[in-house]
């Protein structure tokens, strides 16, 4: 099953980001860290699924320019043989 990058999965980034800066997300880890710990686990989530979007998007596209190109090699071929 293909994903396919949409406003939806950018949106998500923006509601995750929102929801931390109105800082009504439960901490975790003891009150010396905790602060420290949630920022940090929260980073590394966002990173891991901003690659992964990223990667979709890339591939995504690079499959589009590869149909593109071959469909411009094929019209070529056709021309000429005609």
């Amino acid at each position: 099953m293909k994903k396919k990058v949409t406003l939806a999965n950018v949106c998500f980034f923006f509601s995750v980001i929102n929801h931390v800066k109105s800082k009504c997300l439960q901490q975790v880890g003891c009150e010396e860290h905790k602060r420290r710990l949630t920022k940090d686990i929260t980073s590394f989530y966002l990173n891991t699924r901003l690659i992964f979007v990223c990667e979709e998007y890339n591939r995504f596209q690079s499959e589009s320019a590869a149909k593109k190109r071959k469909a411009k090699q094929l019209q070529k071929q056709q021309r000429l043989t005609a």
